[in-house]
C-alpha cells in the first residue's frame, strides 16, 4: 500500500476532480445533461467520496425537476441514476475485494468516536462549527447575502441553486451528525465520514459564486464600457494562462520525479528529492518533553464541543523536536541497507512519509496516512484499528484528539513499551513483520542491528 498522500507534497487527485467537476458546472448550465452526467461518472475513478457529494448535488436538482415534469426530465433522471449506481457499485466492488483480519466487533459508535478524535476536521460538520465557526459563519453569510442581491436584478436559476445547495446541505448534515451523537446509526456515521462533507462541501459553492459574482459585475454602468469589459476579459484569460502554466510546471517536475522513484528498482533515495525539495522535512513528530503518562481525557466521548472544552484541562508542556538535531538522510539509507526489500518493518507510528520513503518494504502501522485510510471505509478502518492495538494496546478512540496537540506524544508514549511478547504476536499474525525501529536502546528477546543517539534497528 502506498498511498499519494505519504509521496506526493504538490499534485493529488482532487485536482483532476476539480477540472472534471468544472466541467460538469459547464455542461450542466448549458443544459448538456446527459454530458453532465457522463463527467459526474467519471469524477467516481478521481475522488469517489469528494463526487459522491458533488453527484448528490445534482440529484437534487433532477429528483425536483423530474417530479416537476416527468416526461421531460424521466430519460435524463433515470440515466443519472443509472451512472451514479453504476459508479458507486464499481468502488463498492474494491472495497468488498478488500482483505482484512477482524478480531472482534465494535460497538456501534466505536468507528465515529475514533475518526472524531483523529481525522475530524476531514469529515465532521461539527468539528468545522467548533473549530472553525467564524469562516463557517462568514463563507454562509456572504453567500446568502450575494444571493438576495443576485435575486433582485436575476430570477432564481442553476447558478443559485448550485451555490445555495452546498451550505443548506452543510447544515443539514450538521443536524444530522449532532442527532445521531445521540441515536448511533452506523450507517449515518460511516456516510458521513466515507464522504467527507465537513472541509470541502462549502467548497462547491466557489465555482458558482464566482460566476454569480460576474453577473452582477456585468450590470454596473462601469464595467460596460468597452476598455473596461476588453480589460477584463484580457486579465481573465491572462491569469488562467499564468495559474494553468505554473500549476503544470510544478505538477510536471513532481511527477516526473515521482514515477521515476516509484517504478524505477534504481531509484530508491525518495528522501533526498524530499529533502532537495524542503530543506525543513519533518520526519518524525515532536512530542512532549515529560515522564508523565499522556492519557485522554474524553474516552468514549464523541461530542467535538465537549472535547474541545476537555483539552482546555491539559497542562503545558514544552516539546522536544528530532528533526533539528538528526541526521535523517544517513539514517533512512543505514535502514535501507541493513533491511532487506520486502520485508516488514514497524515503524515509530509518529514518523511521516515512510510509506513512501520505504517503498520496498512493508510498513506496519503509521498514524498519519493510515488514519487517512481508515476513513475511507470502514472495512479500512478494522485493519488500521487491529493493528493500531495489537501493536500500541490502545486505539484513535482512547487518544486525545490532534488539537490537543499531544496525539503523537500519547502514541509514542505506547509505542516506547512495546516489548518482546507484543513483537511475537504480530509476527504470529503478521509473518512479514521482523524488523522493528524504537527509541529502546535495550529490547531484550530482540538482535540489535543498529542504533544512533536516538533509534536502534532490531530483528526478532
Amino acid at each position: 500500500m502506498m498511498m499519494n498522500i505519504d509521496i506526493l507534497n504538490e499534485f493529488t487527485v482532487r485536482q483532476i476532480f476539480g477540472l472534471l467537476f468544472i466541467l460538469s458546472i459547464y455542461f450542466f448550465l448549458k443544459n448538456k445533461y446527459y454530458a453532465c452526467n457522463f463527467i459526474i461518472f467519471l469524477n467516481f475513478f478521481t475522488h469517489p467520496n469528494s463526487n459522491l457529494i458533488s453527484s448528490g448535488i445534482f440529484l437534487l436538482f433532477y429528483t425536483f425537476m423530474f417530479l416537476k415534469n416527468q416526461k421531460e426530465w424521466r430519460n435524463i433522471f433515470l440515466t443519472y441514476i443509472l451512472l451514479i449506481l453504476l459508479g458507486i457499485s464499481v468502488k463498492l466492488v474494491q472495497i468488498y475485494n478488500f482483505e482484512i483480519v477482524k478480531f472482534h466487533d465494535f460497538s456501534k459508535n466505536f468507528y465515529y468516536n475514533s475518526m472524531i478524535k483523529d481525522e475530524a476536521d476531514d469529515f465532521s460538520i461539527l468539528w468545522q462549527i467548533t473549530y472553525r465557526f467564524k469562516s463557517v459563519f462568514v463563507i454562509s453569510f456572504f453567500i446568502f447575502m450575494l444571493n438576495i442581491i443576485y435575486l433582485k436584478i436575476y430570477e432564481y436559476d442553476k447558478l443559485s441553486f448550485l451555490s445555495l445547495s452546498p451550505v443548506i446541505i452543510f447544515i443539514l448534515i450538521g443536524i444530522v451528525e449532532y442527532i445521531n451523537l445521540y441515536i448511533g446509526i452506523g450507517f449515518i456515521n460511516n456516510l458521513i465520514i466515507n464522504s467527507q462533507p465537513g472541509w470541502k462541501l462549502l467548497g462547491y459553492s466557489f465555482i458558482p459564486v464566482l460566476l454569480m459574482c460576474g453577473k452582477l459585475i456585468i450590470k454596473i454602468d462601469f464595467f460596460k464600457t468597452k476598455i473596461i469589459s476588453n480589460s477584463f476579459v484580457i486579465i481573465f484569460y491572462f491569469t488562467i494562462v499564468l495559474l494553468t502554466t505554473f500549476g503544470l510546471t510544478k505538477n510536471y517536475k513532481e511527477l516526473s520525479r515521482f514515477y521515476l522513484y516509484a517504478f524505477n528498482n534504481d531509484s530508491k533515495f525518495y528522501e533526498d528529492w524530499l529533502v532537495n525539495k524542503n530543506k525543513n522535512f519533518n520526519f518524525i513528530s515532536s512530542h512532549s518533553d515529560t515522564n508523565e503518562d499522556i492519557v485522554s481525557l474524553y474516552p468514549n466521548e464523541n461530542n467535538i464541543f465537549k472535547i474541545k472544552k476537555l483539552n482546555s484541562n491539559y497542562g503545558l508542556y514544552n516539546f522536544v523536536n528530532y528533526n533539528e538535531k538528526f541526521d535523517t538522510i544517513n539514517f533512512i539509507k543505514d535502514i535501507k541497507n541493513l533491511v532487506p526489500p520486502k520485508s516488514g518493518i514497524i515503524l515509530p507510528p509518529n514518523m511521516f512519509k515512510t510509506r513512501g520513503i520505504f517503498k520496498d518494504h512493508y510498513i506496519f502501522f503509521v498514524e498519519h496516512p493510515d488514519g487517512n485510510f481508515g476513513m475511507g471505509n470502514k472495512k479500512f478502518f478494522y485493519e488500521v484499528n487491529n493493528r493500531m492495538e495489537l501493536l500500541l494496546n490502545t486505539n484513535y478512540n482512547n487518544m486525545p484528539n490532534k488539537q490537543s496537540g499531544l496525539n503523537y506524544s500519547f502514541i509514542r508514549q505506547n509505542f516506547n513499551k512495546v516489548d518482546i511478547s507484543t513483537l511475537m504476536r504480530i509476527k504470529k499474525r503478521y509473518p512479514l513483520y521482523r524488523y522493528i525501529i524504537t527509541e529502546n536502546m535495550d529490547l531484550e528477546g530482540a538482535d540489535k542491528l543498529y542504533n544512533n543517539e536516538f533509534f536502534a534497528l532490531y530483528k526478532f
